[in-house]
């Protein structure tokens, strides 16, 4: 029970910050009347449950609160089994939106949200929702797949996986599809393809995919699809194809499958060339040495995949750095393009070698210590943008994922949750330093909406912004 009022428009000033989950409001209330108050509060909390109760059974009192959803229009004097019944479907409404709430709160984009409702909700208004963005981008002809990828978590954020993947699709198939996006549990990414007439389809589709994909060096990352279907109807039936693939090769025989992509021994031979340092890079290439000589059911072809990326990340670091020099770039290139010429780990751990030396002999020892503390300067000064690791390590012409790696090391915690409890440290001083209201502290840490904000707030500091707000002001309480 978050309170009452006799004045609507009081209830709004004490409800807006963390508005109830249930408003049961009178049409006829001083200073807003119920319906006012209930349209206010449903643009602060969209999952709002609104019972509206009247003296006067008129039609345009009605037919407001059928525009808003109300769950009931009670007419008084209101007999108590009809409020329980009525009252009951309002928490059945909310039952419903929570099972989602946890993962659509960690959706950035609205893309994501319209492939979640799609695939994930029994209702007609999310296919209409859907259908009305297909049309406004002008794909009025277009088929659709929905897919599954398995991602490795410690190689990508989520945001900047979505972003990749959206490029990548955008580059290879040349406008003719769009990929729509939402993070789901145990690393999977969960989403459908829109494709034009001109796209391929099907097998074709996802044979182009993972070639781009490879090419491109976005590893570690596996492809499960159901069936293209010419409505977005037939979309959830896609989506259990695509889950269904996923787990036969979960049930398969383990053992006869492939090992995973070592991407951090990837990401490690890398940096070794990053930190210009001979030893750690002689070290990392034995350990390459170790684990395709000594692991079993390793494909030829992923480890030729594994080469191609570190000489394409080795090639990035040059271009990168001060010390250009075109015939090891060029070189580096020769070696991708003719990759399929060598048939010997051997042979590659060679060419790394020599290859890896001549870089190291470009490479200019950076200083991951100056470099964290910098970017740490830069998120505190820039609290209120929309900050995420992918746009500061390009700001800071450092990889993403290395970044990450360099701010564990370095602070004892990873990037993204250095940046939030940045941002709670902040809200914490607003919130006790000024009367500035929750929304308006929530965008100067960066949230747009207020909603989340207390969701995060909390996780952090155990209890609402309100609350902790209340808390700093009584004389001998404690925030």
């Amino acid at each position: 029970f978050s309170g009452e009022s006799s004045d609507g428009q009081e209830a709004f000033d004490v409800n807006v910050e963390n508005p109830p989950d249930i408003l049961i409001a009178d049409v006829r209330m001083p200073g807003l009347d119920g319906l006012q108050l209930a349209e206010k509060l449903l643009f602060v909390n969209p999952h709002l449950q609104v019972v509206i109760v009247s003296g006067y059974n008129e039609f345009e009192y009605a037919r407001r609160a059928i525009s808003i959803k109300a769950v009931s229009y009670l007419l008084k004097p209101i007999e108590a089994q009809e409020l329980q019944k009525t009252l009951a479907r309002a928490v059945q409404a909310l039952d419903k939106v929570r099972e989602n709430e946890d993962l659509r709160s960690r959706i950035p984009f609205l893309e994501g949200k319209l492939a979640l409702d799609v695939l994930e909700s029994n209702e007609g208004e999310s296919i209409a929702r859907f259908e009305q963005w297909v049309h406004q981008q002008g794909w009025d002809r277009a088929s659709y797949m929905a897919l599954v990828l398995s991602f490795d978590p410690s190689g990508y954020d989520f945001d900047g996986f979505f972003q990749i993947v959206q490029l990548l699709v955008e580059k290879w198939f040349e406008k003719t599809a769009i990929v729509l996006l939402y993070e789901g549990k145990d690393s999977l990414a969960h989403g459908i393809v829109i494709l034009s007439s001109e796209a391929p389809k099907g097998a074709e589709f996802l044979r182009k995919l993972s070639q781009s994909m490879t090419l491109e060096n976005l590893l570690g990352v596996t492809v499960y699809a159901g069936d293209s279907v010419g409505s977005a109807n037939d979309l959830r039936a896609s989506h259990r194809q695509a889950l269904r693939v996923l787990e036969t090769r979960k049930a398969g025989d383990e053992s006869a499958l492939p090992p995973p992509y070592p991407l951090d021994l990837q990401k490690d031979l890398v940096a070794s060339i990053l930190l210009a340092d001979e030893k750690l890079f002689l070290t990392n290439l034995d350990r390459v040495r170790h684990y395709f000589s000594e692991t079993p059911n390793i494909p030829f072809a992923t480890i030729r995949v594994f080469f191609h990326a570190v000489t394409s990340e080795i090639i990035k670091l040059i271009l990168d750095g001060e010390n250009w020099a075109s015939p090891i770039i060029e070189q580096g290139l020769d070696f991708c393009s003719g990759l399929y010429e060598y048939h010997d780990l051997p042979s590659l751990l060679g060419w790394l070698d020599v290859y890896g030396r001549k870089a190291l002999l470009l490479s200019s020892p950076i200083n991951v210590g100056k470099i964290v503390d910098e970017v740490a300067k830069y998120l505190e000064q820039n609290l209120h943008e929309a900050l995420s690791l992918n746009r500061v390590s390009s700001l800071f012409r450092v990889n993403s994922s290395y970044l990450s790696t360099m701010f564990m090391k370095r602070r004892g915690v990873g990037f993204l949750d250095y940046l939030t409890r940045l941002r709670m440290s902040k809200a914490r001083d607003l919130l006790v330093g000024s009367d500035t209201n929750v929304g308006r502290i929530a965008a100067q840490v960066g949230y747009d909406d207020v909603r989340y904000f207390g969701k995060v707030f909390k996780k952090y500091e155990g209890c609402m912004p309100s609350e902790f707000r209340k808390r700093a002001e009584e004389p001998s309480g404690q925030a």
